[in-house]
């Protein structure tokens, strides 16, 4: 995708052009993409993994970008600043880190937008697939009020997949351990913030993602 980058400093909004858009907070490099719409809907959809067909992509990825003409609503695309903090970092969960937490940042930029087009908070849907969609689940919790969509999102933190190996290794983050944000307790998270609506969906033919995370959910909740 060509174009110019916009800055925008999300504490003083005075305009938010269509196209490619970059939001600094604290440690945090957000790039997004926007489009406005005649709605009052805002889709908030948030990227997952690096790879695709076996190939690591260059970033900013912005998953289903193009998804907007088919749709009157106001679309913003984030990429996992995670992957701007560490080179080699394939999946990320928009996780952060000790004095940071990026599913937190999310939900502060969609508030700060979705108040500048003056949509209601019900009306914000957070949206993702894979690590995205694990996200998408936090974030819409820490935001109140709106809509997460996971599609085959991780929501299984407590075992040793390659992933979570990985994401130790190249981040030094043990998220086996306890997180005071509970980025790697989603059950706990979508029980205790009940003011969001969450929509889950797993592929039941994978093994991963039924066994692994849908199973788990189920165990859980």
């Amino acid at each position: 995708m060509e174009g110019d980058v916009f800055r925008l400093d999300i504490n003083n909004i005075k305009v938010i052009p269509d196209g490619k858009i970059r939001i600094d907070i604290n440690n945090a490099r957000f790039e997004c993409f926007f489009h406005a719409a005649n709605s009052k809907k805002l889709f908030v959809i948030l990227d997952g993994a690096r790879t695709g067909g076996g190939v690591v992509r260059p970033i900013p990825i912005y998953s289903r970008w193009s998804w907007y003409p088919f749709v009157d609503v106001n679309w913003l695309c984030i990429e996992d600043p995670m992957y701007y903090k560490y080179d080699n970092l394939l999946l990320g969960w928009f996780w952060g880190d000790e004095a940071n937490n990026y599913r937190g940042y999310v939900a502060l930029i969609a508030a700060k937008i979705a108040t500048y087009l003056g949509i209601k908070k019900d009306d914000v849907v957070f949206y993702g697939s894979s690590g995205g969609g694990t996200a998408a689940i936090h974030s819409a919790a820490l935001y109140g009020g709106g809509v997460a969509v996971s599609i085959n999102g991780q929501i299984n933190f407590e075992y040793c997949h390659q992933d979570i190996v990985n994401f130790i290794n190249i981040t030094g983050i043990d998220i086996h351990k306890p997180d005071k944000e509970n980025r790697n307790d989603l059950c706990r998270v979508m029980q205790s913030k009940t003011d969001t609506k969450y929509l889950i969906i797993e592929n039941c033919l994978s093994r991963w993602d039924y066994d692994d995370h849908l199973l788990y959910l189920c165990t859980k909740t």
